[in-house]
Formats: C-alpha cells, sequence, structure tokens
C-alpha cells in the first residue's frame, strides 16, 4: 500500500514537471531576463510547434534585446506571413522599430495595434512614447493619461508619462509621476528619470541620491552614467563627474568627448 501511495506520488510529481513546456519555460527565462536561454527553449517550443506564434514572437524580441536585429526582425516577419491577422506581431514590430529609432514607422505599427486591438491599454502608453520622440507633445500626453485613466495601478503607466512630461520641460509634474511609479514598484528607470528631472531642477543632492539608486540595477547603464558626471560636475565634484563621464563612454556613450574636454578630464588608469 506505502508503495502504491509513493509510486501515485511519483506520477503526479512527474506529470506536473513533464507539463512545463518549453514556451512556458523559455517565457519564464524570458521575463527573467535570460534571453540566450530563452532562445533556445522557444527554438525547442517551435520545433515540437508548442505556441508556434508566441514562441516566433518572443524570440524575436529576445533576439532584439541581445541586438540580434537580423534574427528578431525574421522571427516578426514569419508570424506575420504565417497569421495575417495576428493583432500582437503588430506592437512587436513597433518595439523593433522604436529600438533603432525609426518613430515614425514605429508610430505606424502602434496605429495599427492599436486599431485591432483597442482595449490594450499598455499600448497608448508605448504609443505616447514614440509620439514625445516625435515632438508630438500634446497627443504623447493624450495617450499617457489614457493608460493612467484604464490603468492606474501600473507603474508603467505612470513612468511613461512622467517622461512625456519631462520631454514637456514639466519637470515638477514629471517627478509627481514618478513618485508614484516608484511608490507602485522600484524599477531603474523610475530612479533614472526621476534622478534627471531633479537634476534638471537642480535639485543635485536628491538627483545624485536617485542616480545612484538606478546604477544599483545596472552599473554600467552609460545615459544615467552620463547624467550623474553632469551632476557631480554641478556639485563641483570634478574628479568624481569625470570618472562617471569617462565610464559612460566606456559603455557605449560615444558622442561626449566634448563634454569630457570641457570638463578639463583626463583619462583614469585602473
Amino acid at each position: 500500500m506505502k508503495k502504491t501511495i509513493l509510486l501515485f506520488f511519483f506520477l503526479i510529481i512527474s506529470s506536473i514537471l513533464s507539463g512545463q513546456s518549453n514556451y512556458n519555460l523559455g517565457y519564464a527565462e524570458y521575463i527573467n531576463e535570460h534571453y540566450k536561454e530563452a532562445i533556445s527553449l522557444f527554438t525547442k517550443a517551435i520545433e515540437k510547434k508548442e505556441k508556434t506564434f508566441d514562441s516566433y514572437l518572443y524570440r524575436g524580441m529576445s533576439y532584439l534585446y541581445l541586438e540580434d536585429i537580423k534574427n528578431s526582425k525574421e522571427d516578426f516577419d514569419k508570424v506575420l506571413k504565417l497569421d495575417p491577422k495576428n493583432r500582437r506581431v503588430y506592437s512587436f514590430y513597433a518595439t523593433y522599430y522604436s529600438s533603432l529609432a525609426d518613430f515614425g514607422k514605429a508610430l505606424e505599427y502602434y496605429n495599427i495595434a492599436i486599431e485591432r486591438d483597442p482595449l490594450d491599454y499598455d499600448l497608448y502608453s508605448e504609443r505616447g512614447g514614440v509620439k514625445a520622440e516625435l515632438g508630438m507633445y500634446n497627443e504623447a500626453l493624450a495617450d499617457a493619461n489614457i493608460s493612467v485613466e484604464k490603468q492606474p495601478k501600473n507603474f508603467s503607466n505612470y513612468l511613461n508619462r512622467g517622461y512625456i512630461k519631462m520631454r514637456m520641460d514639466n519637470y515638477s509634474e514629471a517627478i509627481e509621476d514618478f513618485n508614484t511609479s516608484l511608490s507602485l514598484k522600484e524599477s531603474q528607470k523610475g530612479f533614472g528619470n526621476r534622478g534627471a528631472a531633479f537634476a534638471l531642477l537642480k535639485q543635485y543632492d536628491a538627483a545624485l541620491k536617485d542616480l545612484e539608486r538606478s546604477l544599483q540595477y545596472n552599473s554600467d547603464d552609460p545615459t544615467v552614467l552620463y547624467i550623474r558626471g553632469e551632476v557631480l560636475l554641478a556639485m563641483g565634484q570634478q574628479e568624481n563627474a569625470c570618472k562617471s563621464f569617462l565610464k559612460s563612454r566606456q559603455f557605449g556613450n560615444t558622442g561626449i568627448d566634448d563634454v569630457i574636454s570641457q570638463a578639463k578630464c583626463t583619462e583614469l588608469k585602473n
């Protein structure tokens, strides 16, 4: 009897474990930003015809985050070819073109995505960000307001609206949105954007505190490192500012040589 119970228990556990499809495992890796592992699992899912369209979409996004533009686009193209009526593929294309800074093309795809799925309120927030990049600030803010109104507990909606308000030079209002976003969920972008807003208001102590918190998530973020350098320079901390500028350039911000020169920085050797 005991052996029968143990065998039955073992069979249940085995069933549960085997129920974890390659797609589900891949999506878990994707959420945890383990993109190489996600690609491998999504590829297996595609081979076994497990949620094929979703596997292509999220494998494409994983490629995109790894800056493999060619394979990313090919995966999205496959979904569109196999399922032209797929509502979600257009939002993935929009993200793809946003990453290439082709905001006009991204806006075209967000418009199609929202037309096909007008109740996906995340899309309004994302489209608002693209419109802000195109200088369409009033329209951008209108989109952001829709997302906040429909999803008041979504931290990213306040984050995106705050960014739009920053682009409109409404720094104090932007900080209010960043405060709300951070109260819902702390994030690198939340601290980084609020730090930038404080810096623009010349509230340097508050700015530096937020920027340091942002760098705890990713110490190599070139944008945050650059803003921290500007804040430190404004606070009279030239040596620390130069370290931040040089590290920012090291990790991809190659257009700041004039800033480094004007700050009278000297290359620092480890």
